[in-house]
C-alpha cells in the first residue's frame, strides 16, 4: 500500500459536494419549518432526488408529512451490489419515522455505528438484523479494520433486490459513508468491476447522492486499509 501521507493527500482530490439541498430541491419539505426538529444537524440535509420518501402520515400531528433525513446511495449494477439507506441516528422526534422506513422499504439489516442511547425504543415490526458497532469514534476511524470486515462478510449476500441496508451513525455521513465505501468497493471488486479501484470516484459518486460522505482523511485511509486487508485474506483463502 502507498504510504499514509500520500493516501491522505489524495483525499483532498475528492470533490466537495457542489450541490446544496436548497438549490437542488424539487420540493420544499426538506427546509419546511415542520421538519426542522427532524434534522440532527441543520447543515446536514438530504438531497431531494435521492431522499427516502415515507408514506405520508394520516393519523398524527405529522399528517401528510413524508420526510426523514435519509438518502438512497449505491454505486454499481443494480441487483448485483447492495443498496444503502444512509441516515442520521434517530432522534426522539423521529423514532416512529425511522421504524416506518425500515418496515416500508423491507430493510433486512441495520448497521449502527454509534452508541445506543434509548433503551426504551420499541421493537421493529418485522425481523431485522441489527448490527451495533459503538466503538467507532465520531470523525475518526476504528483502531483496526477487523470488526468492519467481519460485518462485511456477514452482509455480502444482501443485494438490492432483498432490500436496502440501513447504515447510520450520528449525522449519517462520516462513519456511514466510510462503511458504505468499503462494502461497495469489495462487492464490485468481486464482480471484476475495475472501476471500483478508483476510491476517489466511488466516494465522489456517494457524495452526489448524500452530502459529505466520508468526512476525514483518516476515514479515507481506513477505507484503503480495510479493503486491502480483506482482499489479502480472500486471496489467501482462494489459494488454500
Amino acid at each position: 500500500m502507498r504510504n499514509t501521507t500520500t493516501i491522505k493527500q489524495e483525499f483532498s482530490k475528492v470533490p466537495e459536494a457542489t450541490r446544496t439541498p436548497k438549490n437542488d430541491m424539487t420540493s420544499q419539505c426538506i427546509v419546511a419549518d415542520a421538519n426542522k426538529n427532524k434534522n440532527r444537524y441543520p447543515d446536514v440535509l438530504p438531497y431531494d432526488d435521492t431522499r427516502v420518501i415515507l408514506n405520508a402520515h394520516t393519523d398524527s400531528k405529522d399528517q401528510g408529512n413524508d420526510y426523514i433525513n435519509a438518502n438512497f446511495v449505491t454505486v454499481g449494477p443494480a441487483g448485483k451490489v447492495s443498496q444503502f439507506i444512509a441516515t442520521q441516528g434517530p432522534l426522539p422526534e423521529t423514532f416512529n419515522d425511522f421504524w416506518q422506513m425500515i418496515y416500508q422499504y423491507s430493510c433486512p439489516v441495520i448497521v449502527m455505528l454509534t452508541h445506543f442511547d434509548n433503551a426504551k425504543a420499541s421493537e421493529p415490526p418485522l425481523p431485522v438484523l441489527h448490527i451495533e458497532y459503538p466503538e467507532w469514534p465520531d470523525h475518526g476511524k476504528p483502531g483496526s479494520p477487523d470488526v468492519v470486515r467481519e460485518i462485511l462478510r456477514r452482509l455480502y449476500h444482501v443485494l438490492s433486490d432483498v432490500g436496502p441496508i440501513v447504515v447510520h451513525c450520528s449525522a449519517g455521513i462520516g462513519r456511514t459513508g466510510t462503511y458504505c465505501a468499503v462494502h461497495n468497493t469489495i462487492q464490485r471488486i468481486l464482480l471484476s468491476d475495475m472501476s471500483s479501484l478508483d476510491l476517489i470516484e466511488t466516494i465522489s459518486d456517494f457524495r452526489s447522492q448524500r452530502s459529505r460522505m466520508v468526512q476525514t482523511s483518516d476515514q479515507f485511509l481506513f477505507c484503503y486499509q480495510a479493503i486491502i486487508d480483506e482482499l489479502d485474506e480472500l486471496l489467501v483463502r482462494s489459494n488454500q
